[in-house]
């Protein structure tokens, strides 16, 4: 396992102020991303998992608060160290430094991200001025050696518009203007959620071979637990602001621990198991501005007792970089493997 983690998120608190009240939007985030490694960030719409991305480059919007936690950066060296960067610390230099030459975002709505006024070679320009990146014919060189990256052809995207490409095209393009500047880290938030079933299939090969030949670190916020599972090795479930569960790919999808991740997977359809239908997880997710006492997830949980009501379950290690929150992990796991085995 190397050394020094790319990113390091410890105890992350992140509060928005609306007129309601303090929605807490994420508590007691932890996780480690190792260099090369692309981790999952799943849950259902409102779980945390965007405002968690968004906030590890400090894009959040003005209404949001970090109120507590830590986000540490690693830069490696020559020497095979790290030089750490607490991203919460940073000056508007530093954070402006930071963003795409360490770590840059995809989005969602692709045609949102581009300047529609501006051709592609324009955008790809204005991200490197921007950040300290190349110029003129190192720059076109760079842009256009990642547009052939991701599959496209820079004879008729580079000099193209934003509205002159398909919304598959124009998300491939974000990717390569992402890693125009060489970021050790890629996050991406719900890259092919408006996308066709053929061109989402594109982007999440074209990813999977972007990291293999530039070997970065990558977040993918989704969810869909099917199509992260084909790109990511390790996943994160969040539930009302919290991580439930992180572990290997594999082990979450054969052997769940939280009831919560086996509610997601079982709502999924499947064409090799015996389950005539898929299952809802009943009930609604909890009011983020008066969370439950106790485990946010008893009210919908099939497994709760008592217990689950009263006290919050700590965060247990279950095996090597798998953890869980949940105080009865073992009868889940078990029911889990019950259920795969027969």
């Amino acid at each position: 396992m190397p050394s020094h983690p790319t990113l390091s998120v410890r105890n992350l608190a992140i509060e928005y102020q609306t007129r309601r009240g303090w929605v807490k939007a994420a508590q007691a985030v932890n996780f480690d991303l190792l260099p090369g490694e692309a981790l999952a960030l799943i849950g259902e719409s409102g779980s945390g998992k965007t405002t968690v991305g968004t906030s590890l480059i400090r894009l959040l919007p003005g209404n949001a608060t970090i109120s507590a936690g830590e986000i540490v950066y690693r830069r490696p060296v020559a020497d095979g160290s790290a030089t750490e960067i607490d991203v919460r610390a940073l000056d508007a230099e530093g954070l402006r430094r930071f963003r795409w030459k360490e770590a840059a975002m995809v989005f969602q709505g692709s045609m949102n991200a581009f300047n529609p006024v501006l051709r592609i070679s324009d955008q790809f320009n204005d991200t490197s001025r921007a950040h300290g990146g190349p110029r003129g014919r190192e720059l076109v060189e760079r842009g256009k050696s990642l547009l052939e990256l991701v599959r496209l052809d820079p004879r008729r995207v580079w000099e193209a518009y934003p509205h002159e490409l398909s919304g598959g095209m124009r998300q491939r393009v974000l990717i390569a203007l992402a890693l125009l500047l060489e970021p050790q880290l890629l996050i991406l938030d719900e890259p092919t959620t408006a996308l066709d079933v053929l061109t989402q299939r594109s982007v999440i090969d074209v990813l999977r071979d972007l990291r293999k030949a530039l070997n970065f670190s990558m977040i993918f916020i989704s969810h869909d637990l099917a199509l992260a599972a084909e790109l990511v090795d390790r996943m994160a479930t969040f539930y009302a602001g919290t991580i439930v569960e992180i572990g290997n790919t594999r082990t979450l999808f054969n052997r769940p621990h939280h009831p919560y991740t086996r509610g997601l997977l079982r709502s999924l359809p499947t064409l090799d198991s015996d389950r005539a239908e898929v299952a809802s997880i009943p009930g609604s997710p909890p009011d983020l501005i008066n969370l439950p006492k106790g485990c946010a997830f008893h009210a919908r949980c099939q497994a709760a007792q008592a217990i689950c009501s009263q006290d919050m379950p700590p965060p247990e290690e279950v095996a090597a970089r798998h953890i869980v929150r949940c105080h009865f992990w073992r009868d889940v796991a078990g029911a889990a493997r019950a259920e795969a085995t027969r």
